[in-house]
């Protein structure tokens, strides 16, 4: 039977935290991806989470007098891609992303990719990372924090330029440059968080660095992939999760790390694919 609205809404701060089953928390987003009032309920619910949070203190700042706020980045969005722009297109033109995951990141909803990748990045012998599609540098800055070598690469677009406002003041903490990766040195591991499915030509965008790297971390694209866990109930992409683990297996890699709870999967390149002995 499907869920009442007060059902749903009871279940909101579950659903940001993600401790709902995920069944349950499909069911929610469901939900909510329908229903107009208990979309809006949900973002207001996510702002109030995020009220007092750096993040959305310092977009507050980046953007002065034209900080909107409880802006619904969701159905922004949701109307732009009916436009038939690809995800790399909407990002670039659109405000929306930059407080989508403004809030995302600020209400709690976002898992800790840093904190589950670092162990297996440390261990995986990485110290240089693009961070592919590194948006407000949510992860990109904490990896630099945490002692590797970042690179943030990113198409020109708002989330961008309040990411180089983020970084001067933090000053040298990592470099962040522009797409495509032309001639750039070969990093040790891209760090690719939800930016491989939106890509509408991984060719034109990446080929280059799957080529060269060894490891490449993702979301759990094989147990976790979740459209609500980016706390867009509407959230659509142009690549499903099997999409994304077929790209990556068809460029060698595998994944070393599989795990159904796991937030993040470590990819390494396949020795076979390096012509080497197995």
């Amino acid at each position: 039977m499907p869920l009442s609205c007060e059902e749903v809404r009871s279940r909101l701060a579950a659903y940001r935290l993600d401790t709902l089953s995920l069944d349950r928390r499909r069911e929610v987003g469901t939900h909510m991806a329908d229903c107009v009032a208990c979309g809006q309920e949900w973002n207001r619910h996510r702002w109030d989470s995020s009220a007092r949070h750096t993040l959305v203190e310092e977009l507050k700042m980046f953007l002065g007098p034209a900080y909107i706020p409880y802006f619904d980045p969701a159905w922004v969005e949701s109307e732009q891609r009916g436009s038939g722009l690809d995800g790399v297109e909407t990002f670039r033109r659109s405000m929306a992303r930059m407080y989508g995951l403004a809030v995302w990141g600020a209400s709690g909803s976002r898992p800790d990719y840093v904190e589950a990748g670092i162990p297996l990045l440390w261990a995986a012998g990485v110290r240089t990372i693009v961070d592919y599609g590194c948006g407000l540098g949510n992860d990109a800055i904490p990896l630099a924090k945490a002692g590797f070598s970042v690179t943030g690469d990113e198409v020109d677009s708002a989330s961008l330029s309040f990411m180089l406002w983020r970084l001067r003041r933090r000053p040298t903490l990592m470099r962040p440059r522009l797409q495509p990766v032309r001639s750039a040195p070969v990093p040790d591991a891209i760090w690719a968080i939800h930016a491989l499915n939106l890509l509408s030509d991984e060719e034109r965008h990446i080929w280059q660095l799957l080529r060269s790297v060894r490891i490449v971390v993702t979301e759990n694209v094989l147990n976790r992939y979740d459209p609500g866990m980016m706390g867009y109930p509407a959230h659509q992409r142009r690549r499903s999760a099997a999409d994304v683990a077929s790209l990556l297996e068809d460029h060698g890699f595998s994944a070393d790390n599989p795990s159904s709870q796991a937030p993040v999967i470590l990819w390494t390149r396949r020795r076979r694919s390096l012509g080497l002995a197995a």
